[in-house]
């Protein structure tokens, strides 16, 4: 079990800087965390896995259509060149 959740602490690691670091979403990421301490501080574990969730899902989505996006633009000017 051990040797799973490394592996998918670093897996989610890789997404994790790649969100930070490419996307330059650091003031919303900031912004994430701010309000996951603020809820962590209200002792409600139901408001604190809800705001987790939410930032965990939020983060996948953002995450998600900027590689689609990207994928597309790297297609466009594959497709560019070879014409």
């Amino acid at each position: 079990m051990l040797s799973f959740i490394k592996t998918l602490n670093n897996n989610c690691d890789r997404y994790t800087r790649l969100h930070l670091l490419v996307t330059r979403e650091l003031r919303q990421a900031g912004k994430a965390h701010e309000d996951l301490l603020d809820a962590c501080r209200s002792r409600n574990p139901d408001t604190a896995s809800s705001v987790l969730w939410k930032h965990i899902t939020d983060a996948g989505t953002y995450l998600k259509q900027f590689i689609q996006k990207h994928r597309e633009q790297h297609q466009h000017s594959a497709m560019a060149e070879g014409n």
